[in-house]
């Protein structure tokens, strides 16, 4: 697995993108290892979590979500 450049902590967004991306690559190495049960398995395990970065994409740049350079600094944090 690649290290994930500095820059990407300073955006939740682009590190939400850069760990599907990671988590895509992973899977074109492993999916020809794993037989049809482990596969259906993977495939379920990496759906949930898709829907979890996408929950967590959308409540980061949702309404009430902090904005990149306000004081409070929390992301999600509401003015």
């Amino acid at each position: 697995m690649a290290l994930l450049p500095r820059v990407l902590f300073q955006s939740p967004i682009a590190l939400l993108r850069a760990l599907e991306d990671n988590e895509n690559a992973a899977w074109k190495d492993v999916e020809p290892l794993l037989d049809k049960q482990q596969q259906a398995k993977a495939r379920e395990l990496f759906a949930r979590q898709r829907e979890e970065r996408l929950q967590a994409s959308e409540s980061l740049s949702g309404p009430g979500a902090c904005q990149p350079g306000h004081s409070c600094g929390e992301v999600g944090a509401q003015e």
